[in-house]
């Protein structure tokens, strides 16, 4: 599996809120860029399917109160596209670091 470890408090601790941890489920180890509202960044995509279905519940509830958008758009958006995680915000790994080397 791989996954990424939140290392900014802030973020952290939002996670942790939402989906019961800190540690969550990555696509990849290794980011992309995304255009961002904050502007272009290096990010993680969020592993959607590797959530649990109360973490995913939980993930489109809390995102849908952040951003002032309806649950069902939110939940649409999330399974076509993901959700970026912020690359300076964490440290990635992989439970099968041999395949990037």
């Amino acid at each position: 599996m791989e996954y990424v470890r939140v290392i900014d408090e802030e973020r952290a601790e939002e996670w942790r809120a939402v989906l019961g941890t800190d540690t969550l489920p990555v696509r990849s180890i290794i980011p992309e860029w995304a255009l961002l509202p904050i502007g272009e960044k290096l990010v993680f995509m969020l592993d959607i399917e590797k959530l649990t279905t109360e973490q995913r519940d939980s993930l489109i509830s809390h995102l849908a109160e952040k951003f002032n958008l309806p649950r069902e758009e939110v939940e649409k958006g999330i399974h076509e596209m993901s959700v970026p995680i912020l690359a300076d915000d964490c440290i990635a790994s992989s439970d099968e670091i041999w395949r990037y080397l």
